[in-house]
């Protein structure tokens, strides 16, 4: 029996195709926006919902202009949902919803020895 923590491998490899979907089409400009161009980020990883309708797209980047960044991702979200869907092979593609990657910002944190 399967605890809440763990995914299965389809959960993951959606995540995975999903992340790289997103990053192709922020990377290559397939979408423009010019928040986006002007601003340093990277998609830090994906989550699914159990029930495959939602993804978790966590973002890190410059702490000054991250949450532009989420906020513009947001904005742009249907569109981006929709270069998707014309990359990955899936019945449904999930409804995207972006966040500030906290995770990631703790680590560099510890690694680089400060604690804030």
């Amino acid at each position: 029996m399967k605890t809440k923590q763990q995914k299965s491998i389809r959960h993951l490899r959606v995540a995975r195709a999903l992340k790289a979907a997103v990053c192709e089409i922020l990377s290559n400009a397939e979408y423009y926006e010019p928040v986006l161009e002007s601003s340093f980020f990277t998609v830090s990883r994906v989550e699914v919902t159990p029930d495959l309708k939602r993804a978790i797209i966590f973002i890190t980047g410059e702490p000054t202009t991250q949450q532009g960044v989420v906020e513009c991702l947001r904005r742009v979200s249907p569109k981006i949902r929709t270069l998707a869907a014309h990359k990955l092979s899936l019945r449904y593609v999930p409804e995207f919803l972006f966040s500030v990657d906290n995770k990631a910002h703790t680590k560099f944190q510890i690694k680089s020895g400060e604690w804030i």
